[in-house]
């Protein structure tokens, strides 16, 4: 199928895989070479989707890059060196320094040869992050004072577009308190660390200018009203924190409750593991008095946080894209759907229902007529139960994503045993071990869109 008739969903997806930060040393060539590929072949595809999802990133010499390409000892082709050769450079809007066996002033002599050589301005660079996994060591001069001053004076003077700053390390290991002090107070936005005892909102840095919120690993002390202005927000996304536990902790008993007036996405525990456990028990005050009147997208998990949010709290009479994530793997898009007191009301006893063990009313509401969704989406494990209800009704789905099945013949199966067919030679498109298949379901017959 040729890519420019790819519905945006599996370009999202091919791009999120294709240009993923990869972890493992020992793929690094390969992953240098794909996306290189990547920037070659879809120029004039997905652009939207590079400008979401390619960054720029550096890349140290390692052993296996040296026993894999000999002739690269002296210099390492970096996704920045990629970027910039295929005239994407414009769209990247977020620069990443990996600090994984790099000393402080190795960084530096990178920023320096990378950026400051440059004939382009870096001024769209909008995010910074600076990026160690948890098992590596950072190496810290003896002089520490001077390299920190340095690196401050680097980025600030090399990058004065930021507005997003993220630091994922082990702070203790990293050493640098007073760099961290200076870009919480330069900058006042989101921090993370990787080992989860971040400060990034504890003390006396106000955050009254934040517009995006991320926390992951976090624990109740590090959020609070009088650090963060709901006001400002234009997008939140939750990990290992409750939604509740934000609520709780921004709410007052003497305000009139929590208007988030700029709130455009809001992301709570996406595949979270907790997802089926009980959620505190409070009253019903707090969600009736959320207020977000600007919200365009929602993604939640099912759990009974979710259902009594979506049930109480005040919400834009229409949403563009909806995602839910079950507890067996489901995942289900719709965009462009009612989303009035009534359509939630009905969401959230759906909702409700699938906390029980029962997901098939809310994936047949989801993908039915009633929601009159402009596009609408599944993904699932083949096995899944859900998908093998014979009760299953999906005539609203626009695009099926089956995980684990790699074969057209199992696939086939599959859909027969759904009472539905594939015409003969119908393209699927297969991305590492998901077969994607760009449907229009019509008398109980898979169409070619």
């Amino acid at each position: 199928m040729p890519a420019e008739k790819l519905l945006p969903e599996i370009v999202e997806r091919i791009f999120t895989y294709l240009t993923r930060d990869t972890t493992s040393t020992e793929d690094t060539w390969t992953y240098q070479l794909t996306l290189l590929a990547v920037c070659r072949t879809w120029r004039y595809v997905g652009l939207s989707m590079v400008y979401r999802h390619l960054f720029i990133s550096s890349a140290t010499k390692t052993a296996a890059i040296d026993r894999q390409c000999p002739e690269w000892k002296k210099d390492v082709v970096t996704n920045i060196d990629l970027i910039v050769a295929q005239g994407y450079q414009p769209l990247a809007k977020s620069f990443k320094i990996n600090l994984c066996d790099l000393s402080i002033s190795t960084m530096l002599q990178f920023a320096n040869q990378k950026l400051a050589v440059s004939e382009i301005s870096w001024n769209h660079i909008s995010e910074f992050i600076l990026h160690a996994e948890s098992d590596y060591a950072i190496n810290m001069e003896d002089n520490e004072n001077i390299i920190i001053n340095q690196a401050i004076h680097q980025f600030v003077t090399l990058l004065p577009g930021i507005d997003r700053l993220k630091l994922e390390f082990h702070e203790d290991d990293f050493g640098c308190t007073e760099l961290v002090d200076h870009m919480k107070k330069r900058y006042g936005y989101q921090i993370t660390y990787l080992d989860g005892n971040s400060s990034s909102l504890q003390g006396n840095h106000k955050l009254s200018n934040l517009s995006y919120l991320r926390v992951e690993f976090a624990v109740e002390s590090e959020v609070s009203q009088n650090h963060i202005n709901a006001e400002s927000l234009k997008h939140i996304k939750l990990y290992d924190l409750f939604p509740f536990e934000l609520w709780s902790m921004l709410y007052s008993s003497n305000s009139n409750g929590i208007l988030f007036k700029n709130l455009q996405t809001l992301s709570l525990c996406p595949y979270s593991m907790y997802s089926d456990l009980e959620c505190h028990s409070v009253e019903t005050q707090i969600y009736a008095q959320l207020q977000f009147p600007e919200l365009r997208s929602l993604e939640m998990s099912i759990n009974a946080d979710s259902q009594k949010l979506i049930q109480y709290a005040h919400f834009p009479s229409k949403l563009q894209k909806l995602r839910i994530h079950s507890v067996d793997g489901e995942d289900i898009v719709v965009k462009d759907i009612k989303f009035g007191m009534a359509e939630r009301r009905q969401l959230a006893a759906h909702i409700g229902q699938a906390c029980q063990g029962d997901a098939l009313p809310l994936a047949n509401y989801l993908l039915g007529k009633e929601t009159n969704a402009s596009y609408a989406f599944m993904r699932a494990f083949g096995n899944s139960p859900l998908l093998r209800n014979k009760q299953l009704c999906l005539p609203q789905l626009s695009c099926l994503c089956i995980i684990g099945i790699t074969c057209t013949e199992k696939i086939h199966k599959l859909l027969s045993s759904l009472s539905l067919r594939l015409p003969e030679n119908y393209p699927v498109t297969k991305i590492h071990d998901e077969m994607y298949i760009n449907v229009r379901i019509s008398t109980q017959t898979i169409q070619l869109k």
